[in-house]
């Protein structure tokens, strides 16, 4: 799935590849009957520490896990 937005750049090789691992653990959660709180916790801290979690790739997860786990509503990119 490509997530596109008006105004918006393509995302460089670094940014793919974490989009792509992001994915991946998605796929491993959704064959284990999805996110928990605990994954989500996981998944920020990772992102947090990663150098390629630019805004755009953020806002591009949160929308996939949203599609990807409708009714979890565990999914919140907003870490001000």
């Amino acid at each position: 799935m490509e997530i596109q937005h008006p105004n918006s750049t393509p995302l460089s090789p670094e940014e793919q590849q974490l989009l792509t691992t992001v994915r991946e653990r998605f796929d491993a959660r959704m064959a284990s009957g999805g996110l928990s709180s605990d994954d989500v916790r996981h998944l920020q801290d990772f992102l947090r520490g990663h150098p390629h979690a630019s805004t755009a790739v953020i806002t591009a997860i949160a929308e996939e896990a949203r599609q990807r786990f409708p009714g979890q509503g565990l999914i919140n990119i907003d870490w001000s």
